[in-house]
């Protein structure tokens, strides 16, 4: 560890003297062709969340998720739809952009890949797909507990991978942020008390709204029946008789000489 002569912060070291991980990385990003960090990104977000940015985003909401500390977790949760994933897709793109090194993954899609190497000819271990995400940065998991009803308890499965990242992330003051459907509350019961009380470290943010999917559909169900009456119209039409083509009649009855 050390006192970056960039930032001034007490953060792990570079290979660069004086420097920190941190500014060292994000030294390195800004150096890369526009092409390159954007691919970097894509990586981690995605192409349908590839241009999101923190800017994207209201004003407190943008604040609130900037003032969470480095070391602390984040927690969002509201209904389907009201732009959670988006949230930390642009946050993920500030994370990156400062020079964090950051993990992005759904929960079910963990925790299948987990279950994957419990078959005979698994290429990969329990372990080497959970250690990567103990030491990250940053570790987004998005949809914990979505898949579960409320009122139902999850696995012990569940349960033990979930306390293990969060419980060794937090004790190295790593920042983890996850978003879900449910409040904090039913997630300790979903899960566990512990899992709860570590969120509760951290930001808890409630966000609500409509569900801009489900609007942005029906704007486009709009626009399509709108399009979809305008040519049926176009088409019952009768056609023009020739009298009908602009000019004075009298001049339409003319014959060339």
């Amino acid at each position: 560890m050390i006192d970056c002569s960039q930032c001034g912060r007490h953060r792990r070291a570079s290979v660069l003297p004086g420097l920190c991980a941190v500014c060292f990385h994000r030294i390195e990003f800004e150096r890369l062709p526009n092409a390159e960090r954007q691919a970097q990104i894509v990586a981690i977000v995605h192409e349908r969340y590839a241009n999101a940015t923190m800017d994207d985003l209201p004003a407190a909401y943008k604040a609130q998720l900037l003032a969470a500390p480095d070391t602390d977790s984040i927690y969002i949760w509201g209904p389907t739809g009201t732009g959670k994933t988006y949230a930390l897709a642009a946050l993920a793109r500030h994370w990156l952009e400062t020079g964090w090194r950051v993990e992005r993954s759904t929960w079910e899609r963990l925790c299948l890949r987990i279950r994957d190497t419990f078959k005979p000819q698994a290429r990969e271990t329990e372990w080497s797909i959970i250690e990567p995400l103990l030491s990250v940065d940053k570790l987004i998991l998005e949809d914990v507990g979505t898949t579960v009803s409320v009122g139902r308890q999850e696995t012990d499965f569940s349960l033990r991978v979930l306390w293990l990242i969060l419980d060794s992330r937090s004790e190295d003051c790593l920042q983890t942020a996850m978003t879900g459907n449910k409040p904090i509350e039913e997630l300790a019961r979903s899960f566990d008390a512990r899992i709860a009380s570590r969120l509760r470290q951290g930001a808890i943010i409630h966000k609500t709204g409509q569900d801009k999917r489900e609007k942005v559909t029906k704007e486009r169900e709009q626009l399509n029946s709108t399009q979809l009456n305008y040519a049926r119209a176009r088409n019952s039409s009768p056609p023009e008789s020739p009298g009908d083509s602009g000019k004075p009649r009298n001049e339409q009855e003319k014959m060339p000489l």
